[in-house]
């Protein structure tokens, strides 16, 4: 949804919008065929990436076309991705191996390559800023100014697969993995899966989206809601019984 209440809907075929309880079908004028590949606003305007790495702007408020070219020699690959940070000082085209930054002053400038942070490739890529950022592939990079941190199976992270990112109020990092959800939050990672009433085990791609009241997890299995209001830290260590111990030759003990 826009900043003027019109909802956009992209597929393979064609781009739709949604206005005064009508669907209207946009007609580009600068292309053929259309098969978008995502939508997003910025600076009063639909950015629209398409096959072939094209990216169209259209003028909310006169729908005028406009061809927002990419230099060739910045250009790695697919642009499968466009996102802003959260201030909506820049946009940022996605590619496996590098990040372009968009505004409309500098125009394209290279953000990154993904050989400066020791990844495969940058499955996900969250923007708070032009220099605080987060990278996800089989870790999590977390880049602020000079400061950085990574996490990894090793610090908690359940699933070396990272399918999505979200932050909530600009500190809380939400890591959506095939294994759960993970919230890092003052240096701390906490865990939610099925055992706290997620849908499903994940093991097919999920998507997450955060406002200031609840966190949305979805997924092959359904939706699940996380209200933030409704998490708490058990701080009471229970008691530890041991009832049977097995021995390695098979040998079990259950009197002590």
């Amino acid at each position: 949804e826009d900043s003027r209440n019109r909802i956009w809907i992209g597929t393979g075929e064609q781009l739709l919008y949604y206005e005064n309880n009508k669907m209207h079908n946009f007609e580009f004028k600068k292309t053929g065929k259309v098969n978008v590949y995502a939508l997003v606003e910025y600076n009063y305007k639909i950015y629209v990436l398409m096959n072939d790495n094209v990216l169209i702007s259209l003028n909310l408020k006169s729908l005028e076309e406009a061809d927002n070219e990419i230099p060739k020699e910045l250009i790695s690959g697919i642009i499968y991705r466009i996102s802003t940070d959260q201030s909506k000082a820049n946009l940022y085209l996605q590619c496996s191996d590098l990040i372009i930054k968009y505004n409309e002053k500098a125009k394209y400038t290279l953000l990154l390559k993904k050989e400066e942070f020791d990844i495969l490739k940058i499955q996900n890529f969250l923007a708070i800023s032009e220099k605080h950022f987060i990278l996800g592939d089989d870790r999590v990079v977390i880049q602020n100014e000079n400061n950085r941190e990574v996490l990894t199976t090793d610090q908690g992270i359940p699933s070396k697969q990272i399918v999505s990112l979200a932050i909530q109020n600009n500190n809380a990092i939400w890591i959506g993995t095939s294994k759960g959800v993970v919230r890092y939050f003052n240096k701390e990672l906490t865990t939610f899966d099925k055992n706290e009433g997620l849908a499903g085990d994940f093991s097919h791609y999920n998507s997450i989206e955060v406002d200031n009241k609840a966190l949305y997890v979805g997924s092959s299995e359904g939706l699940s809601i996380i209200n933030f209001e409704q998490i708490y830290k058990n701080e009471i260590k229970p008691p530890v019984y041991f009832t049977k111990l097995t021995t390695n030759k098979k040998k079990v003990i259950n009197e002590f």
